[in-house]
């Protein structure tokens, strides 16, 4: 499966932990408000942005886990082209508390564009006929092997 159309943005979340203690913070009298720590891996790609090494504009996630929405045991199914929804959730460390979080969630959709079912029939150009050599040459051929 290869990206289709760009990924629309779901929800941005920060540290699920610290955003709690801040929220009691605010609730609570006397509690000091410290708020929300940076990403644990912000700090070291501001690093890198420092050094020209990293666009400015640049967010560096821990991982990022994508992937498109099928059942692998029908992947054969699928035709070429086809779309299909897929996701991106972009993970993170708090630096304050180690919690790991999805900092951001995305949907896109992805398309099919290799391998797939072979037609039932070959197609020829009208007023084309096979010879008989021509249709032994091809038994025996397992076509579901070419890509």
């Amino acid at each position: 499966m290869t990206q289709g159309n760009k990924p629309e943005l779901v929800a941005n979340f920060d540290c699920p932990v610290c955003s709690l203690k801040e929220l009691l913070a605010t609730l609570i009298e006397g509690l000091e408000s410290k708020g929300l720590p940076a990403p644990f891996t912000k700090a070291m790609a501001d690093m890198v942005k420092t050094q020209g090494w990293m666009r400015p504009d640049t967010t560096f996630y821990l991982n990022i886990w994508e992937d498109a929405v099928y059942d692998k045991a029908w992947f054969n199914k699928i035709p070429n082209g086809s779309e299909v929804p897929a996701y991106h959730v972009y993970l993170s460390v708090c630096s304050g508390c180690g919690c790991i979080y999805a900092a951001k969630l995305e949907k896109s959709t992805a398309v099919r564009k290799t391998g797939g079912p072979i037609p039932p029939a070959i197609i020829l150009p009208k007023g084309t006929q096979l010879t008989e050599d021509i249709k032994k040459s091809l038994e025996g051929i397992d076509f579901s092997k070419l890509g």
